[in-house]
């Protein structure tokens, strides 16, 4: 298969992977997600969906494993992210690291810099599931 299919099939089955996490198919979704990444491995959104559910599963070391590779790999793509959507990335991925082990709240995570609001989260998830590389 050339990339191109290849793209364009692993990004068909992140969406079923999104369809079947949805309907609360969890194995199936992510092995939905795992064909997907090993087909395409550059998109990063896969690892993030990956990641979630993983940690829903109390499988916290594979999804933080998840939730870093998505990362690297948006960088890799070339995101030019801000020192505080950088600081709110790292953050969460510490959050889930360390959930089993720490019952601190968010604020605690956040000491120099503010963390992203809201709104200003959702614009930037847009950024990365607009990305056409």
């Amino acid at each position: 298969m050339s990339d191109r299919t290849n793209k364009d099939r692993a990004w068909e089955l992140f969406l079923e992977g999104n369809k079947l996490a949805d309907q609360k198919h969890i194995e199936k979704a992510i092995a939905s997600y795992q064909d997907s990444i090993e087909l395409y491995p550059g998109h990063e959104e896969v690892y993030n969906n990956l990641g979630v559910l993983l940690h829903d599963l109390g499988k916290f070391e594979e999804a933080t494993a998840m939730f870093e590779k998505g990362v690297s790999v948006a960088m890799q793509n070339s995101y030019p992210f801000t020192e505080r959507e950088l600081a709110t990335i790292l953050a969460a991925l510490r959050l889930f690291q360390e959930a089993r082990r720490n019952n601190a709240p968010l604020s605690e995570h956040f000491e120099e810099i503010e963390p992203l609001t809201t709104s200003e989260i959702e614009a930037l998830c847009e950024r990365l599931n607009t990305n056409t590389n």
